[in-house]
């Protein structure tokens, strides 16, 4: 199975998401991206890869023992960005930022490393490379598809909302199945303090 752990914005964001993606790059007509629909969004703190089935709730388990008691951080969506880079990007996403400039979100992600790293999971060469950078993809370049410009007004189309995740999902990826690429087969809950 491959699994990855993310957070996943609850439905009305998903969907406010989805509708500025749409607005945004609406003038690119389209036809070169693959906008990633509300169902989909996540923001992925460590992708484990193929697990093997039996070890998935074991991995849920220690998940869970990693994340006991970490405090939800407070997000918000921050403008709009592309990978490798917006010179020529391959993946458009939303920006996430911890709201009250905290450390709870890298911490979040740390942890959700640290239990991967006891199933065998290791960064690629290229993540080691690279700080957490928290987004959410929205779309993608079709394989083969040419270069475009950057969408100018993707940021002003997003959505500018704050995001109190409740829990981390662990989720199963599917790409063979386009009508339901991601199963969400657990919840791991956060403490939300009011504020």
């Amino acid at each position: 199975m491959r699994l990855f752990v993310a957070l996943v914005p609850p439905p009305d964001l998903a969907l406010a998401l989805e509708s500025g993606a749409r607005e945004g790059l609406a003038a690119l007509g389209g036809a070169d991206l693959r906008l990633l629909p509300a169902r989909d969004l996540h923001m992925t703190l460590v992708f484990l890869g193929e697990l093997d089935e039996a070890r998935v709730e074991p991995f849920r388990r220690a998940l869970a023992e990693e994340l006991r008691g970490m405090v939800a951080p407070d997000l918000r969506l921050s403008g709009a960005g592309g990978f490798p880079d917006q010179e020529d990007p391959f993946v458009l996403w939303a920006g996430v930022e911890e709201d009250d400039r905290g450390e709870r979100l890298a911490t979040l992600a740390g942890r959700a490393q640290q239990a991967a790293r006891s199933f065998g999971w290791r960064p690629s060469a290229e993540e080691r490379g690279r700080a957490f950078r928290p987004h959410v993809t929205l779309a993608r370049r079709r394989p083969g598809a040419r270069p475009f410009a950057w969408p100018a007004g993707l940021a002003r189309a997003l959505p500018a909302r704050r995001w109190l995740p409740i829990d981390v999902a662990l989720v199963c990826s599917r790409p063979d199945r386009p009508e339901q690429r991601y199963t969400t087969l657990a919840h791991v809950p956060l403490v939300v303090t009011p504020g």
